[in-house]
Formats: structure tokens, sequence, C-alpha cells
């Protein structure tokens, strides 16, 4: 906060101590000492800061599903989470099955009985949404155009934008979905996305954005591969 010349924060964002891809290899031998021994520092510092009026509320966030997983379920202090989300991501209904291939993911060590959105409605935990584009490979003109992926006159990549983030926000489990943005036309479009979110989606729009999104999800660029592991939360 020093560094940042700030004396105060609403939310106190804490990346991922955990150094490994999976649960396992966060949580074994002495990464579990580590491990526990650097959220408990997170979590005192937070309780230091909270009395001096200095932060209100404390969060986590991580790409890696286990993680999330093990904070929700071991750490109450935390009232916050922040966990990619897209269009494909689906709240998890039953248990999977090895014929139900709707209800089974990848996984990297996460554990596939649970389900995250369930989770945090239960714990009154605040939900904050990120990823949403697949790092932007939701749009072809990515890699082929700088950077800002959605150039402000491609009126099919903004509509795909809108879209997805409205399908993101309608998941009552969700606090705020934060899009990459870089531009003041993209900004207006997010926030069109959130205010008429409640309108819902016609039929033909929203066939239209699962068809495209179903096929990018296929061809995920092998960095993205891990996005996989929130299909079903």
């Amino acid at each position: 906060m020093k560094k940042d010349g700030i004396s105060r924060r609403d939310f106190m964002r804490t990346t991922s101590v955990a150094a490994a891809g999976t649960l396992a290899g966060a949580l074994a031998g002495d990464g579990q000492a580590a491990t526990k021994k650097d959220t408990s520092k997170i979590i005192n510092y937070n309780e230091k800061m909270h009395k001096a009026g200095k932060v209100r509320h404390l969060g986590m966030s991580s790409h890696r599903r286990p993680w999330i997983e093990h904070i929700l379920d071991k750490y109450p202090e935390f009232e916050m989470v922040i966990f990619p989300c897209s269009a494909k991501t689906k709240e998890k209904g039953t248990t999977p099955l090895a014929d139900n291939v709707q209800e089974v993911n990848p996984g990297h060590g996460s554990d596939q009985t649970q389900s995250i959105f369930k989770t945090v409605l239960e714990r009154n935990v605040g939900v904050v949404t990120i990823k949403p584009f697949f790092g932007g490979s939701l749009f072809e003109s990515c890699g082929k155009v700088k950077f800002p992926v959605m150039g402000v006159g491609s009126k099919t990549e903004n509509d795909m934008a809108r879209l997805t983030i409205q399908c993101i926000l309608v998941n009552k489990a969700i606090t705020a979905a934060v899009p990459g943005l870089s531009t003041p036309y993209e900004v207006e479009n997010a926030a069109r996305a959130s205010y008429t979110r409640t309108l819902g989606q016609s039929a033909a729009d929203h066939q239209w954005l699962m068809e495209i999104t179903d096929r990018q999800w296929a061809n995920l660029p092998a960095d993205y591969e891990w996005l996989r592991d929130w299909e079903v939360v």
C-alpha cells in the first residue's frame, strides 16, 4: 500500500501462493507448510489492516481451480474469490459419470464432486470472474491485428464480447466480470452488456454466440488449455 501511495483499500486481492499446477503439488511435503504459512501471513496482515481501517475485505485470485476450492473449504476469512469464467462455463448439476461428457472436465487436481458456484452462494462469498474471451482467442482477429484485439469498427467481435459478458453476468453467484478492455468503445460495450443482462438474449443471438464459442473453445491455444478446468463449475 505504501508503494502504491494509497492509505486505504476496499479489497485486498491476493494472488495464488500455490506455485505448482495441482493442489497435490502445491500442498505436498515442505510445500504444504510453506503454503499454509504464507496463507496465514496474508490473513494476519489483513486482520491488522482491517482493524486499522485500511482494508475492508480480503480476496484471493487464482487460475488454479484446486486452490480456489481449497481456500473456500479451509479459510472463511476470504470474502471474495477471482477465477476464470466464460460463456462455456456452466454450473455443476450432477456428479460426473463416465458417460456424462457434459459433466466431466479434464481436471488438474480439482474436486469434480463439488460446485464452486453453489459453495460461494451458501457461504456468501463474492465472485469476480476473469478470462471471458479465452485470453483473446475467442476472436478470430486474435494474433492477426495489433492489440487491442477487438477493433472499434468490428461489430461482429463487439457483439460477441457483449453477449459473452451477458452470459456470465446472469449467473446469480457472480458479483462482477472483469474483461480485458483497452479502448473507450470496449468499456461502453461492456457496460451495455451489464445493464441489459436482465433483458436476456434472443434464441438467435444465443445460438450464434455459442456456435462461435464452441468452435474457438475446441481450438484453444496450448497455453490456455487449462481453461477447460473451468467449464463445469
